[in-house]
């Protein structure tokens, strides 16, 4: 998660390679923000979201997050407050994750409370649990939805396998041979076997419980090669 404002915001360009053409977009359309409305700026790469609204108050908060998509939340007037908690300190979702609206919802309550005053953005990653819309009052806002390839999901399961030194054998072994497959399909663009996004998920619920990371990592990758393929 990161706020700052603007006008600092290449400051973070190379953390994705889409971040760059979200922040020109918020820069161009300043002078003269369109209506509300979903717009695609990149086909589904890249879409942004303006909304006009007023924030229902911190006692109606709901944490939800995303599993494709980065979310920038730039405030054009008023002021947001945003609830967060990361997705592995959560416990109590409300239903089932919702792959094609790419949202998930827990009843958790967020560890701390952000504001974020006009001009300023705030970055929420896949993991980041966030409750937006938690202030009282009047919000002009424009959300930037910034998907994420396979390769990078990849890449961060890696990483938390690496660190997962008390995960069984014998599950190590089954994310190890999912994400050599999962790599073959990308580097021969193929597509998966029907069953083949269902086979993570199951394997991402036996990790619920003592690997919360893993399983967001691993259902991840299962919808995005559900929704997106190869």
């Amino acid at each position: 998660m990161i706020i700052d404002r603007l006008e600092y915001a290449d400051r973070y360009v190379s953390l994705h390679p889409l971040f760059g053409a979200a922040f020109r977009y918020l820069r161009d359309v300043l002078g003269a923000v369109p209506s509300d409305g979903r717009y695609s700026l990149q086909e589904d790469d890249l879409v942004a979201i303006v909304e006009q609204t007023v924030g229902r108050g911190e006692h109606a908060h709901q944490i939800e997050h995303h599993r494709r998509y980065i979310d920038i939340q730039f405030v054009v007037s008023g002021e947001e407050r945003i609830g967060w908690i990361p997705i592995s300190s959560c416990g109590e979702p409300l239903d089932a994750f919702d792959s094609q609206r790419d949202i998930g919802f827990y009843r958790d309550r967020p560890l701390t409370w952000l504001t974020i005053p006009a001009g300023c953005f705030a970055i929420f990653f896949p993991e980041d649990g966030h409750a937006p819309l938690s202030g009282s009052g009047p919000v002009h806002k424009i959300v930037i939805k910034v998907a994420q390839r396979l390769e990078q999901i990849l890449e961060d399961l890696h990483a938390e396998l690496v660190l997962a030194a008390q995960l069984h054998p014998e599950k190590k072994a089954q994310l190890q041979e999912s994400m050599r497959q999962v790599q073959q399909m990308i580097e021969e663009q193929l597509p998966p076997l029907e069953s083949f996004p269902d086979r993570l998920r199951d394997l991402a619920r036996d990790l619920e419980v003592t690997h919360p990371r893993l399983t967001h990592l691993v259902g991840r990758i299962a919808d995005a090669l559900a929704q997106i393929g190869i």
